[in-house]
């Protein structure tokens, strides 16, 4: 077998497809996360942090909703358990190739919020604070509205938070950042993404294979934790496909893109809502066209990421089927390994538990896939490699 292709994977590109799926996962209007970050970066510059803390907060402002996406987080019940989902964004961040303090920042961001009635200013760190002041900035900001027509509203009431929830050197950098006009223009541009790229640190440390894994490890248990009868599916769909790889990929960079694929090929449907994906009874129309649409996003959101290119195909084709009456592009020219992804989710997903039935047997799975595979719904090679290996 060929030795494992050195490839390394830029950080802000994983960033931003990252921050897609969280505005998706928590209803956010898009690209949220990147307006959180831009405001952020731009007081960060202004208060003449160092770079290195720079970094952390951009990567903390794109990732800060990470806890939210846990479902046992209710965030209406009170302000206790905005600690717990802050708490539950730091544990995620530890395991990903992020900063002790960007992790952090995503922990105390909560603390700086009005309903904990506390004075958080003194004992909540500054990039904290400044994550915070933005993404409120984003959650107030009209966008139907012109800006100039809100600012001074915005400004009035920075002026009235430096005590208890931000220091005022962060609320005296925010007021001098957005006196430009070019702050708002920016901050409005259909083109944010594109106007941060031109401004962004420079985060020079890329991405290994090993650091990705790391990345779609934590976000495969997140997809995962959205619904209690997939808790453990897309890692068990990568298992599978773990089994199968070696059998068809002559190198190990293929079985590397595999993996990934594998855990991420579900991570659109942090865009379907929980109670489609936990409906028990028949889906009408509406709802089976929402969850019919979670490989598109997977393919959105993977698609923003260099060398993802056989990745983002991989996971995104496997409800497609070779009679091309899948979805959502209803293909009939499938490649082996996303025939090979096909068959693996669906074993996977035959031998779960669903809101509307028990898991099946593995004999009675392979029963129903030698019938799809009959039909043409499945590749039959694909299928007897699947018997190999489970």
């Amino acid at each position: 077998m060929a030795s494992l292709i050195k490839q390394s994977y830029d950080r802000n590109e994983l960033l931003r497809a990252l921050s897609l799926a969280l505005d998706l996962a928590e209803r956010q209007p898009l690209n949220h996360a990147t307006r959180t970050a831009y405001v952020a970066l731009q007081i960060g510059r202004t208060m003449e942090l160092a770079e290195s803390d720079i970094e952390d907060i951009y990567v903390s402002a794109y990732l800060h909703e990470i806890g939210a996406t846990v479902p046992a987080c209710d965030l209406n019940t009170g302000g206790t358990v905005w600690l717990d989902y802050a708490g539950t964004g730091k544990q995620l961040m530890s395991k990903m190739p992020f900063s002790e303090r960007a992790g952090d920042y995503v922990l105390y961001h909560q603390q700086t919020r009005i309903d904990l009635g506390a004075d958080c200013s003194e004992h909540t760190p500054l990039g904290a604070q400044i994550v915070k002041l933005a993404d409120y900035l984003d959650r107030s900001f009209d966008h139907n509205v012109f800006y100039y027509d809100q600012r001074a509203d915005l400004w009035q009431w920075a002026k009235q938070q430096r005590k208890p929830c931000f220091n005022q050197d962060v609320i005296n950098a925010f007021l001098s950042t957005s006196s430009r006009e070019k702050f708002w223009l920016d901050f409005i541009s259909n083109d944010i993404e594109l106007i941060l790229r031109d401004i962004q640190p420079s985060l020079k440390v890329q991405l290994t294979q090993k650091e990705i894994e790391q990345v779609a490890d934590v976000f495969a248990e997140i997809i995962d934790s959205k619904s209690p009868y997939t808790y453990n599916h897309s890692h068990g769909v990568a298992d599978i496909a773990g089994r199968l790889a070696p059998l068809v990929f002559e190198n190990e960079h293929e079985i590397f893109q595999m993996r990934i694929a594998a855990l991420l090929h579900d991570i659109g449907k942090l865009a379907v809502p929980k109670e489609v994906l936990d409906k028990n009874g028949p889906l009408n129309p509406r709802e089976f066209a929402q969850i019919r649409s979670h490989p598109y996003y997977t393919k959105v959101i993977l698609g923003r990421v260099r060398g993802f290119e056989q990745i983002k195909e991989w996971a995104g084709n496997h409800h497609e089927t070779i009679d091309g009456n899948g979805y959502p592009e209803h293909r009939r020219e499938l490649t082996r390994p996303e025939r090979l992804m096909a068959i693996a989710d669906v074993f996977q997903a035959l031998t779960e538990n669903r809101p509307y039935r028990e898991p099946m047997s593995v004999d009675q799975a392979i029963d129903i896939m030698t019938k799809m595979a009959a039909d043409n719904k499945l590749c039959g090679e694909c299928l007897y490699l699947v018997k190999q290996v489970i």
